[in-house]
C-alpha cells in the first residue's frame, strides 16, 4: 500500500452562474414593420392598435371606455374583437398561432410599443405553444407553474398571467394583471396595459417592469429595474487522515447562484500537491464479511517488469500540476424516469516539466451522459467516455479498466493504460410504487498503455442485470463476453455511477 499527502490550494470553485452577460440570453433578430400582425401602443391618454393583414394595416385608436366586454368576447370601437378562437378582423378569424414573437420599445417615458410578430403559418387557437414555445392566451387566464420553462414569452389578452417557472423573453398583458411568485425567473420585460403587476421579493427578473394601472387610466409609471440574482460565497475547509491516504487538507471557495437556469454548470480551478510514499499493507488484518478472505496488493493487476518502475514512481515522490474540471447537466433531478437530461464533464490535469523535475505529463477526460426517459417508469441510460494523455504518465496518474464503474464483469482494475474509450448502454425498469428498479446493461471498451496503442488492442466487453433502490445502492451480476467460460461477478455499490 502506499501513503499519500495531498496537498489542494483551489483557488476557485465557481458555480457558473454570470459566465455571460444577461443581454446574450435576450437577443431579438431584427424585424421589419411588414413582419408585424398587431402592434399596441401607449400613450398617456390612448391607446392604437395596429392591425397589418393582407398587406393592408388599419388604425384603431381609442381609450379603455371603447372596450365592451360581452359573453361572446371583445368588441372595440365595432370593428376589432376578439373570442377565445382568436382575433376577428374585418369578418376573418386570425387564431393566436399566428405570433411568433414579441418586440418591445419605449421610445420615451410616456411610450410603449409592443410588436407582436407574425410567422408564415397558423397553428390551433386557444393558448398555444408554438415552435418558440410561446405561451399567448385569449380571455384564459395563463398560469406556469415552477416545473415549467417556457423558451419564448408569455401573452395575454384580457386576462391574468401568474408566474413561478421561467420564462425566456417578455412578459405582456393586455387588459390583464401580471403576478410573479418566489421561484420565478423572468429574463426579459414584463408590461402590463391597464393591468396590475405584483412581483414576490424572491423572484429574478432580468429586464424592467412597467404597468398602466386600472386606477390610473392608460398612464404608465416608469420603468422600474428589478434584478434580483442572489450569489453566494461560502469557504470551503475539509480534512481527511488515514493510514493510506495520509493528511489531505482541502482549502478552497464555493460560489453558488440561486438562478436555475445557469446552476447546473459546474467549475473548478486549482492547484495540486502530492507526496507519495509506498507502504507495505497488512491484507489479513480484517474483513467486512468474516472468514479467511484476503485484500488483492495494491496496484494488484501491474505485473511484470513494470512493477517495480511503478513501485519506485510512488515512492517518496511528489508532483504538482494544474487541474481544471467543468460540468453542465441539463436537469437537477438524478432520476432517469419520467425526465430526460444531458450531462457533460471535462477534466484536464496539467503537471509543468519547471514543477517536477522528472515528471512532466498532461492528462484529459471527457465524459458525455444521456438520461432518455421512455415512459414515467422506463428509461434508457447511454454514456461515452475517452481519457486521453501526454508525456509521460506515472503510475498513479495511469487508467484502469474492469470492475466497479467501468467494464462489469472484469476483475477490478484488470486494465491499466495511457488512453481508453469506454460505453455503456443501460434499460431501466422502475417497479410501480417503489423506488427500485430493474436494469439490463452492456457495457464495452478499450484501453491502450502508451502512445499508439489504443487502436491495436482488444475490444473489452460484458453483459449484466442489475437491481437498484434508489440512487443510493445497487447489485449488479455481469458476465465478460471475450472469453468463453468465463463466471458472472457479482457487484454491489453504494452509489450509482453506471
Amino acid at each position: 500500500m502506499f501513503r499519500k499527502v495531498n496537498w489542494i490550494a483551489l483557488i476557485s470553485f465557481i458555480l457558473a452562474a454570470n459566465l455571460f452577460a444577461v443581454d446574450d440570453y435576450k437577443k431579438y433578430r431584427p424585424f421589419q414593420i411588414e413582419d408585424c400582425f398587431l402592434r399596441v401602443a401607449v400613450s398617456e391618454k390612448e391607446l392604437v392598435f395596429d392591425i397589418s393583414i393582407d398587406d393592408v394595416t388599419e388604425t384603431l385608436i381609442f381609450n379603455k371606455e371603447d372596450v365592451k366586454k360581452t359573453p361572446e368576447g371583445i368588441f372595440i370601437n365595432d370593428y376589432f374583437s376578439l373570442n377565445e378562437n382568436g382575433f376577428i378582423i374585418a369578418g376573418k378569424t386570425y387564431p393566436v398561432s399566428i405570433i411568433d414573437r414579441i418586440n418591445i420599445e419605449t421610445p420615451s417615458q410616456a411610450e410603449s410599443q409592443i410588436y407582436f410578430l407574425k410567422k408564415s403559418t397558423a397553428g390551433p387557437a386557444r393558448a398555444f405553444q408554438s415552435r418558440r414555445q410561446n405561451k399567448i392566451s385569449l380571455l384564459e387566464n395563463v398560469s406556469i407553474d415552477s416545473s415549467q420553462f417556457i423558451r419564448g414569452s408569455v401573452a395575454s389578452f384580457w386576462a391574468d398571467i401568474s408566474i413561478e417557472g421561467e420564462v425566456n423573453e417578455d412578459v405582456v398583458a393586455v387588459f390583464g394583471n401580471i403576478k410573479i411568485g418566489n421561484n420565478a425567473v423572468i429574463r426579459g420585460n414584463i408590461v402590463a396595459i391597464n393591468g396590475n403587476i405584483t412581483v414576490a421579493k424572491k423572484a429574478t427578473i432580468y429586464g424592467s417592469i412597467r404597468s398602466s394601472s386600472a386606477k390610473d387610466g392608460i398612464k404608465f409609471d416608469k420603468w422600474a429595474k428589478w434584478y434580483r440574482k442572489e450569489r453566494l460565497f461560502s469557504p470551503i475547509f475539509k480534512f481527511y487522515y488515514n493510514r493510506v491516504d495520509g493528511a489531505a487538507p482541502y482549502l478552497g471557495i464555493h460560489f453558488q447562484d440561486e438562478d436555475k437556469f445557469f446552476n447546473a454548470l459546474n467549475s473548478e480551478f486549482g492547484i495540486r500537491d502530492e507526496k507519495y510514499k509506498w507502504l507495505d499493507g497488512h491484507r489479513c488484518l480484517w474483513s467486512l464479511f468474516g472468514g479467511g478472505k484476503r485484500f488483492a496488493e495494491n496496484f494488484s493487476t501491474v505485473a511484470g517488469h513494470y512493477r517495480p518502475i511503478g513501485k519506485a514512481e510512488i515512492d517518496s515522490k511528489e508532483i504538482s500540476s494544474w487541474i481544471a474540471k467543468i460540468e453542465w447537466r441539463s436537469q437537477k433531478s438524478d432520476s432517469l424516469f419520467g425526465v430526460s437530461s444531458w450531462n457533460t464533464l471535462a477534466e484536464l490535469e496539467w503537471a509543468p516539466g519547471g514543477w517536477n523535475n522528472d515528471c512532466r505529463f498532461n492528462r484529459y477526460l471527457l465524459s458525455l451522459t444521456r438520461h432518455q426517459s421512455t415512459g414515467r417508469q422506463t428509461g434508457l441510460l447511454l454514456k461515452a467516455i475517452y481519457g486521453g494523455s501526454g508525456g509521460y504518465l506515472p503510475l498513479q496518474r495511469r487508467y484502469f479498466l474492469g470492475g466497479l464503474g467501468t467494464l462489469h464483469g472484469y476483475r477490478q482494475k484488470e486494465y491499466m493504460g495511457t488512453e481508453f474509450w469506454l460505453g455503456d448502454i443501460g434499460y431501466g425498469m422502475e417497479f410501480p410504487d417503489a423506488d427500485m428498479a430493474v436494469w439490463v446493461f452492456y457495457n464495452v471498451g478499450q484501453i491502450g498503455n502508451d502512445a499508439g496503442q489504443l487502436a491495436h488492442s482488444e475490444i473489452k466487453h460484458s453483459l449484466g442485470i442489475g437491481l437498484s433502490f434508489g440512487n443510493e445502492f445497487r447489485i449488479n451480476l455481469a458476465k465478460r463476453m471475450d472469453r468463453s467460460g468465463a463466471s458472472p461477478r457479482i457487484y454491489v455499490r453504494f452509489e450509482h455511477l453506471f
